[in-house]
């Protein structure tokens, strides 16, 4: 887990590790005979453990389709923590439950109202009113997008509903294939859900930095303890740094610029 950070002198969103939790393979738990954790259920930890050191804090978390989870979702809302990820066109989505006056009488009780057409629908349907917007686009530029939104429960069997805003974003030329973003929280606006998650680009940079310069994924040890150790550490590494306090080459002007980039997120961190 990262905290994304824009300096003021930057265009660019940073990524900054501060948690670290590895997952494994289904296979390597069978094979230990451990019960296996999906990605959403370690995630679900560490939105516990985020809201237990900043019970004040609004927090906002941008995941990739690993975390499009119901259940993590009711986890995030219950810690008022808003979830921002990739969705799904065949998602299940539903209208509000009708006051009690207005449901059927009779049958067993309604947990949601009436289904939803699905994303693929409202997609070629052609009665759907789209939006056109200059948006940045995964740290590609401006681009050209059209999008439609709405709000909705969400409902899978044995879990409880979840009020979400989806956005539905297409590419007016059609080189570019549907997106669907989903928000756990209904009342934030469609561009700042666009907005919000386009930061996310900046952990694939990070991710990127750290195997091609941290060798997080060609580590040498033989031991699975090591590993352990060692993987976080890895990543950590991204947060730190030596700064000498005179260094030979390096001019009064950077050493100016370097403390500005320390104080920046200092202050952005507090």
């Amino acid at each position: 887990m990262a905290v994304v950070v824009t300096p003021a002198w930057s265009k660019q969103p940073w990524s900054l590790p501060f948690l670290v939790v590895l997952s494994t393979a289904p296979a390597f738990s069978v094979l230990k005979g451990k019960r296996h954790k999906t990605i959403a259920m370690w995630a679900s930890l560490m939105l516990s453990l985020m809201h237990r050191w900043l019970p004040d804090r609004d927090i906002v978390v941008l995941g990739d389709g690993a975390y499009n989870c119901l259940a993590l979702g009711l986890q995030a809302t219950k810690r008022s923590v808003t979830l921002i990820t990739p969705g799904q066109l065949d998602h299940a989505f539903h209208d509000p439950l009708l006051p009690a006056e207005h449901r059927p009488k009779g049958g067993k009780p309604r947990i949601v109202g009436k289904r939803q057409p699905n994303l693929d629908q409202v997609l070629v349907d052609p009665s759907t009113q789209w939006q056109e917007n200059e948006v940045q686009w995964y740290g590609q530029g401006i681009r050209v997008i059209q999008w439609c939104s709405g709000t909705a429960w969400w409902h899978r069997a044995k879990l409880p509903p979840l009020p979400i805003r989806w956005v539905l974003v297409r590419d007016p030329s059609g080189k570019y294939e549907p997106k669907v973003l989903v928000c756990s929280n209904p009342n934030w606006q469609a561009l700042l859900i666009i907005a919000t998650y386009m930061k996310r680009w900046s952990l694939e940079g990070t991710f990127e930095e750290a195997r091609a310069h941290l060798g997080i994924q060609t580590q040498r040890q033989w031991s699975d303890l090591a590993i352990e150790r060692t993987t976080p550490l890895r990543l950590v590494y991204l947060q730190f740094g030596d700064v000498d306090g005179n260094p030979s080459g390096c001019s009064r002007a950077d050493r100016r610029r370097a403390g500005r980039l320390v104080s920046q997120i200092c202050c952005h961190l507090s």
